[in-house]
């Protein structure tokens, strides 16, 4: 597949959501070791520990497409946080396709991603920006 092929195969999804990724607990163990990582302390989730589980929670968002060989995390266009993220709390992805753009060897998707706790709240919503090479 190559990065025209995969734009095109994609052009249908514009504007819709791609699907809901799996759920992930956020555990006392793990929010302890990021906190340490990064000089925090505290129950509450911190928003940039939320952010650095996007690409893994999308992941389980499969895009109508081939796999591409790599995929780069290419950064963010926005990001709002919404509602704290406490210990024990399980989260999830929605991911909805907002724009395309084809490089010569690469397509850069961006997507809207949602990340949503067990009551169906929002928790955090963020713009990324996604190349695939093929």
């Amino acid at each position: 597949m190559t990065a025209a092929e995969a734009g095109k195969r994609l052009e249908p999804f514009l504007g819709t959501e791609l699907g809901t990724g799996d759920w992930s607990l956020l555990s006392p163990y793990r929010i302890r070791k990021f906190a340490d990582a990064v000089g925090r302390s505290g129950e509450e989730v911190p928003v940039l520990m939320l952010l650095s589980l996007i690409p893994g929670l999308v992941s389980t968002i499969n895009l109508p497409i081939d796999a591409p060989r790599t995929a780069l995390n290419y950064g963010l266009d926005t990001c709002r946080a919404g509602m704290p993220v406490q210990a024990g709390d399980r989260i999830r992805a929605r991911a909805a396709l907002l724009a395309i753009e084809e490089g010569d060897t690469w397509l850069q998707i961006k997507r809207r991603v949602t990340l949503e706790n067990k009551a169906g709240e929002q928790v955090l919503e963020a713009d990324t920006l996604t190349r695939l090479y093929w």
